[in-house]
């Protein structure tokens, strides 16, 4: 235990004394989660001591998603949006907001539970994203699963699973994912088990850039499509994952991969 708070104290004093680098602040956050891995606000205060403008802009963009994160876990919905807004002031600074009717006019609003399932119908596979730092996305989900399991979708993969054994324990722990820390994606899971789904396991780790992530994953749902033909599959994931575009930098999100 001496050796570990040692550890935290200097990891702590070079963060605010020195330079910040993403690997600091990874190294902050899981030296954080493994002290206190249900205190919140001990993360938010520790993350609350660095020195924003030591850090370059990739770093203070992930000091940003770490903050709106951790104030999504403890039901600070307006802040954890706040931070996670910071990420984009300095290109958004010369933009000017514009209200315009015209979007509106050009569509026509839905019940969008009852378009999702009626579309999903005849599909093998669907993908759902959600915002990490918006909770209010997995209390959607939540009112879905009933529906998915009624048009026989048997598995639900989820980003960021960690938990192997989760359909034979069927419950909610501080090691069964990142976000599920955050109540109401626990919820969600919990739901999930409650309809029978069974959860699927299929983030690729240790891998250097989201087009190897995203391949990964994909081969991961392939194999499982492989060994049950006849699944039906329901992707659960976050921000672009689910993309079908080829950006012009070659990055290839996980939808595009999935054939």
């Amino acid at each position: 235990m001496k050796i570990f708070l040692t550890l935290f104290f200097v990891i702590i004093s070079d963060l605010v004394s020195g330079q910040i680098t993403t690997q600091k602040l990874f190294d902050l956050n899981d030296q954080l989660f493994k002290k206190h891995p249900e205190n919140y606000q001990i993360a938010i205060q520790e993350f609350n001591k660095l020195t924003v403008d030591s850090m370059d802009a990739k770093t203070k963009s992930l000091f940003y998603q770490f903050q709106s994160t951790y104030h999504s876990f403890i039901g600070n919905y307006d802040s954890s949006r706040f931070y996670w807004d910071q990420q984009y002031v300095h290109a958004l600074k010369n933009d000017e907001i514009k209200y315009a009717s015209k979007f509106y006019k050009q569509h026509n609003f839905v019940d969008a539970r009852k378009f999702i399932l009626k579309r999903a119908k005849n599909e093998k596979v669907v993908m759902i994203n959600e915002a990490h730092n918006i909770p209010y996305h997995r209390t959607f989900v939540s009112q879905l699963l009933d529906g998915f399991r009624e048009l026989g979708f048997k598995y639900l993969a989820i980003e960021d699973l960690a938990d192997q054994n989760i359909n034979t324990t069927r419950t909610v722990t501080d090691t069964t994912g990142y976000y599920s820390h955050e109540p109401l994606f626990a919820e969600m899971i919990r739901e999930a088990l409650r309809q029978n789904f069974v959860l699927i396991k299929y983030e690729a780790n240790n891998t250097n850039s989201n087009r190897m992530r995203d391949s990964l994953q994909a081969v991961n749902l392939a194999k499982l499509l492989e060994t049950d033909p006849d699944a039906k599959l329901l992707v659960y994931a976050g921000y672009d994952h689910t993309m079908k575009i080829h950006e012009p930098a070659g990055k290839k999100w996980l939808n595009s991969l999935k054939k």
